[in-house]
This record gives C-alpha cells, sequence and structure tokens, in this order.
C-alpha cells in the first residue's frame, strides 16, 4: 500500500492530537497517584524557573511549527521536525526521572511511535516525493 498525502496528514494529526491528549490526561491524572510521587509532583513544581523551562518551551514551539509545516509539506520542515524529535530523545536522557499514570504515558509514547513512522516516511517511502515537488 502507498502512502497518500491524505493518509500523510491523518498521521500528523494523530501524532500531533495523541501528544496533546497525554498532556491533559497527566494533567488530569495526578491527583490519582499515591501521595508520596504527588508531593514529588508539587515540589518539582514549585522549583524556580530556569533555563531547562526556557529550552522546553523553544522545543515545544520548533515541534508546533514542524508539524505545522509537515501538514502543508514544506520541505524546511522535514529536517525541523526530525531534528526536534531526535532532541526530544536526548531530552528523555537528560531530564531525569519523570512521574506519569500509564495512561497518560501510554498516549505520550504512541504518539512518539508515530513521530518514528512519519520520520521514516519522510525520509524512506515515496512520501518523501511530497516535500519535494513544487505544486
Amino acid at each position: 500500500m502507498t502512502i497518500t498525502r491524505s493518509n500523510f496528514r491523518i498521521l500528523v494529526i494523530a501524532e500531533f492530537s495523541l501528544g496533546i491528549i497525554g498532556g491533559i490526561v497527566d494533567a488530569l491524572g495526578e491527583s490519582s497517584l499515591p501521595l508520596e510521587l504527588q508531593s514529588y509532583l508539587n515540589h518539582y513544581y514549585e522549583s524556580d524557573f530556569s533555563i531547562g523551562t526556557l529550552i522546553l518551551f523553544g522545543f515545544s514551539l520548533f515541534a508546533i511549527v514542524s508539524n505545522i509545516g509537515i501538514l502543508f509539506f514544506a520541505k524546511w520542515a522535514k529536517d525541523i521536525f526530525a531534528g526536534s524529535y531526535l532532541l526530544a530523545c536526548a531530552g528523555m536522557f537528560l531530564g531525569g526521572p519523570v512521574v506519569q499514570t500509564g495512561l497518560a504515558a501510554s498516549f505520550i509514547e504512541l504518539s512518539i511511535f508515530c513521530a518514528g513512522f512519519i520520520v521514516a516516511c519522510m525520509y524512506f517511502s515515496p512520501a518523501k516525493d511530497f516535500f519535494e515537488k513544487i505544486r
């Protein structure tokens, strides 16, 4: 089966939506965590504004812009999308411990899986031609 422009856009929208849903479920599910974990999260959120927060904001901005760009098959968005997810993988190792509910983690991991599939399609499938052709 060959991937079409419509299928590719559906995949991009699914990836973005799963990430948003995961964030919402994570925020809503914190109250269901054990009290020890809730106190850890409260202490973590009360810490001062850091350079890490600024980097996370910049990364989020890059991710949103690149998602919009690949929806319209912009050639520049291909590299930004792949780069932002490579940086996200590096950030997972450097970010320290993460406390999430299982459901939130599932949505976020599905989003990351979709992002990996998108990168594979953009570089190693006939969908790479979507970014080369001038419309």
